[in-house]
């Protein structure tokens, strides 16, 4: 009897460790191809419907997991953002009227595509020490 609360205990424990973790591990293997929608304003929702509908159009990007997160208020308007591994890929605030919103997926397509790209690239270039990784 003492033997399984101590094995229930030990199981919760490990669990809880799995949970806490899970962050840091997903931040170092990121789950591939997925398109995580973090907006809560029907602009936002807007907004991710076109970038999503145009990133699925893009080549080679079943690979990429991506966050598009908006951050809304009052005092500066309705920030969003397009995050890849951690790295903020960009940066806009959404336009008032919606039907600005399309245009703007597109500019944040074509941005996020292009840093992807070159993350990955990145790598692979040889290191120099004069150089800074963006000036290569």
């Amino acid at each position: 009897m003492w033997r399984v609360a101590v094995n229930t205990i030990a199981a919760v424990a490990l669990l809880f460790a799995s949970v806490a973790t899970a962050g840091y591990v997903a931040a170092q293997d990121p789950v591939e191809g997925i398109l995580v929608n973090q907006t809560v304003t029907v602009a936002g929702q807007e907004f991710h419907a076109a970038f999503a509908a145009m990133w699925a159009d893009k080549p080679g990007v079943a690979g990429y997991a991506v966050l598009v997160r908006e951050r809304p208020s009052a005092a500066r308007g309705t920030t969003i953002e397009v995050e890849h591994a951690g790295r903020l890929l960009f940066r806009a605030f959404l336009p008032p009227t919606r039907a600005q919103v399309r245009p703007l997926a597109a500019q944040a397509v074509d941005a996020a595509y292009e840093a992807a790209l070159a993350s990955q690239v990145q790598p692979l270039l040889p290191a120099d020490g004069d150089l800074a990784p963006d000036e290569i």
